[in-house]
């Protein structure tokens, strides 16, 4: 207790911590005038109703909540670590990253996201935010009123969600794009 009480410096990892670990859509961008959004998130969305993946449970979660129906996929491949591909309604639609979708370096974001095409034509993205947890703020604040003079926070995401998060809650210091063993590093020094 007596070295807790020496602290000046508190570490968080973001994910679980400052964030509630579910991630939730933020936008849907397309510029294909036959679809709508909600077309949109009903195709992806029955596209991934089988899997696990954190982003395919927020896509699955945001259909039901605008009750929309879920679509039976047949032949549904899933790619470890791109994407999927499943064919709906006959045509063959793909989930996944920006380099499985072959995606134009104009449409990159920063943000957590997730690309489509249908048939081979790129249609869009779908960006999620992480759910800041309600007490991550006021918490992050007592501390420094408590004479912690620095906060930091270690998390795997890119530069510009962390950003985000961090000021949102008044971290002090983010380190993006962390793997396990280099929050160990940065705890260590």
């Amino acid at each position: 207790m007596k070295n807790l009480a020496k602290a000046r410096t508190i570490a968080f990892d973001k994910t679980g911590t400052l964030t509630k670990g579910e991630l939730a859509v933020n936008t849907i961008q397309f510029d294909d005038g036959r679809f709508s959004e909600n077309d949109l998130l009903q195709l992806v969305a029955s596209a991934e109703q089988e899997s696990t993946h954190i982003l395919a449970r927020s896509l699955v979660a945001e259909a039901k909540q605008r009750r929309l129906t879920l679509l039976p996929v047949s032949h549904l491949k899933e790619f470890t670590g791109q994407g999927i591909e499943a064919v709906i309604n006959q045509q063959t639609l793909r989930v996944g990253n920006a380099k499985f979708i072959e995606v134009n370096s104009t449409e990159l974001t920063e943000d957590t996201t997730v690309y489509f095409s249908l048939n081979g034509s790129y249609l869009g993205y779908i960006t999620f935010e992480d759910i800041l947890r309600s007490e991550a703020k006021a918490t992050v604040e007592q501390l420094h009123r408590l004479n912690i003079a620095k906060t930091v926070m270690l998390t795997g995401d890119h530069a510009h969600v962390a950003n985000q998060i961090a000021e949102k809650t008044h971290i002090s210091e983010s380190y993006p794009e962390c793997l396990p063993e280099d929050k160990i590093q940065i705890l260590k020094n």
